[in-house]
This record gives C-alpha cells, sequence and structure tokens, in this order.
C-alpha cells in the first residue's frame, strides 16, 4: 500500500514496470499498465502469504522453547 501511495503523489516517477531481476537473479521484466491491479494482486499475495508464516513461526517457536528443551532432558 507504501508503494501506491507513493505512485500517487508522485506519478512522474512510475515506469510501468515490475523488475523480477532482483527476485529471481534473470532479467526477467513485467510490464504494469494498470498500477491499481497490479496492487490487488500484490495484496492478496501477501494476504495469503502472511499467515503462512505466522504459522510457520509458531512452529518455530514452539519447537525451541517448549518440545527441544523436553526431548534434551531426556
Amino acid at each position: 500500500m507504501g508503494t501506491v501511495l507513493y505512485f500517487v503523489l508522485f506519478p512522474e516517477q512510475y515506469s510501468g514496470i515490475f523488475n523480477l531481476g532482483s527476485l529471481t537473479g534473470t532479467e526477467q521484466v513485467i510490464h504494469i499498465a494498470n498500477p491499481l491491479q497490479f496492487c490487488v494482486i500484490c495484496v492478496l499475495a501477501a494476504a495469503v502469504c502472511i499467515p503462512i508464516q505466522v504459522l510457520e513461526l509458531g512452529e518455530e517457536i514452539g519447537w525451541r522453547e517448549y518440545l527441544l528443551p523436553k526431548q534434551i532432558a531426556e
């Protein structure tokens, strides 16, 4: 949402290209014709990924703080 707000305030900075090179190590780019559509897709992807990461964090805390010490003690 911060990115969208930035480009709303500074539209001359918007290039219409999303560079995947830094994420994938390639020269791949995505041309974005509609920034609002891109924002919605990013928000939906975050809505799917963030709960999964929160569950993984809970599992890690449960393992290190509860189960690991019990297994070490046995």
